[in-house]
């Protein structure tokens, strides 16, 4: 036999006149809502530190290619300038075009690589304008990391507040087993049917509704959800 519901198992156990039950049964109210914010506030960390980290990684991508392309261009000019001036080096003079035009090559890959993480109105043609862009890259970089560090530091506390907290949940569930196993002793004292002489079918259906109570209040998980329901 179950009871019809939640608050007569408290009332048949006596637990509403208990004040140590009173003062549990706020406390695990409390914990539960502090550990609702804290999971709300564990997973936007999480999602931060998941977002800040693509973009540093995306950061750290883009500025290397701009180093690469910087030493592309620096590859150009020495090439230019030791440009074969001869006419009769016609062997130099190839070497010299297919060089050239390996280098612009790899330049259009790296400029359409980078195109992944910057604009292309943000992209100079010249080693200045990269060299400009590559330090405003480190600054945002540098930002991002800080930014991300931060997150992941603020991460870490929460995680450790959640561990504190789980363990004060432990010793809760450890409180409201022994609560429960208090009452449902005194509970029996008085209404078990072998210290009442010739007890009744009601005396039985009532110790089958205590016994029934006892059973579903000491399951931990059930009881707190009873509670947190509680309205």
């Amino acid at each position: 036999f179950k009871p019809q519901s939640e608050d007569a198992m408290i009332r048949l156990l006596g637990l509403d006149q208990n004040e140590s039950y009173r003062l549990l049964y706020t406390s695990v109210r409390e914990i539960e809502t502090e550990n609702i914010k804290l999971q709300m506030r564990i997973a936007e960390a999480r999602r931060q530190q998941t977002e800040l980290h693509i973009a540093v990684s995306q950061c750290k991508s883009a500025a290397g290619l701009v180093e690469r392309w910087i030493g592309v261009k620096d590859e150009i000019r020495k090439l230019n300038s030791e440009m074969p001036k001869t006419s009769n080096g016609q062997t130099q003079a190839k070497a010299y075009e297919e060089r050239k035009k390996l280098l612009e090559e790899h330049e259009k890959e790296i400029a359409e690589a980078l195109g992944q993480y910057i604009n292309g109105d943000q992209l100079g043609k010249d080693i200045e304008s990269l060299v400009a862009l590559q330090m405003n890259i480190n600054h945002r970089h540098g930002q991002l990391l800080a930014t991300y560090e931060a997150c992941a530091e603020r991460y870490r506390k929460e995680e450790m507040i959640l561990s504190s907290l789980q363990s004060r949940k432990e010793d809760q569930d450890a409180a409201l087993v022994k609560t429960v196993d208090a009452a449902f002793q005194m509970a029996s004292a008085t209404l078990s049917p072998e210290r009442i002489q010739n007890p009744s079918e009601q005396n039985i259906r009532v110790w089958n509704e205590v016994q029934s109570a006892y059973r579903i209040l000491r399951n931990v998980q059930l009881h707190r959800k009873y509670i947190c329901s509680d309205s």
